[in-house]
């Protein structure tokens, strides 16, 4: 914290916090160092420096392109059905969602840094509802602009959730309630219709019926001579599922 102050002085800006640390940047333009004001000319790069004729070296400006700090943040959200075609879905105990009478939602939360979409929606249910869950795919994603205090972008995606467990205890610290509840009775809410949330729920609804796809997580190899691994989501004919069975009415009449 010390060091913020002659910082400043020296011309470095603030570029991103978070809890335990603070950076701050500065551009330099070529041949140029940080030591008195104004900046002290060190090593000549060919052609960025020379000396006028009876003056001051001149030092070439370069654009400033460091990287900004991270822009988006990255969200999930849990479509899980049991074999009684019931979903699983929460009250929020506070935010926006606790505002709206009878509003009823999947569970949701942020992925934390490093970790795999999958085993945060994993983590959500668990935290959420005391259901653990398996993840079956990612059934779409959603984009959005200007969220919360900094107007950061959002990515959040969706996913098909297989309960292997059903027994629910809330976290209540943030959840007010939870329960399973049919497919017919959750899609009669007014908030359903005509919403986000119809889309979401006809394509969990076909991915358990088999007409879906979505999108399935697989570790692929990096390359470029190295042997690091990353999770690739991809679509897929995935075989030997077992699908839920879903009336065929169902997704016609929404």
């Amino acid at each position: 914290v010390g060091l913020i102050e002659p910082a400043t002085k020296q011309g470095f800006e603030f570029h991103s916090a978070e809890r335990g640390y603070v950076m701050m940047t500065i551009w330099l333009p070529v041949g140029m160092s940080v030591g008195a004001p104004g900046g002290t000319p060190s090593s000549v790069p060919n052609g960025t420096a020379g000396e006028m004729p009876n003056g001051p070296p001149v030092v070439q400006e370069d654009p400033y392109n460091l990287p900004p700090p991270a822009s988006h943040q990255v969200g999930v959200g849990a479509f899980v059905l049991n074999k009684n075609n019931e979903v699983l879905v929460v009250q929020e105990r506070r935010g926006p969602g606790a505002r709206i009478p009878d509003f009823w939602k999947l569970p949701t939360g942020l992925v934390d840094k490093g970790e795999a979409l999958g085993d945060a929606v994993v983590r959500e249910v668990l935290e959420e509802t005391g259901v653990h869950v398996e993840l079956c795919c990612v059934l779409s994603m959603r984009e959005s602009h200007n969220i919360g205090m900094q107007g950061q972008s959002d990515l959040f995606f969706t996913c098909a959730c297989r309960p292997l467990s059903e027994e629910i205890h809330i976290q209540e610290s943030e959840i007010a309630a939870a329960k399973w509840i049919s497919i017919e009775e959750y899609m009669k809410f007014d908030f359903i219709k005509g919403s986000l949330l119809t889309n979401l729920m006809e394509q969990g609804i076909m991915y358990f019926r088999g007409e879906y796809v979505g999108m399935k997580p697989e570790w692929v190899p990096l390359g470029l001579s190295s042997d690091r691994m990353q999770m690739l989501y991809h679509s897929a004919i995935i075989k030997n599922v077992n699908y839920v069975q879903i009336s065929e009415e169902l997704v016609s009449k929404h």
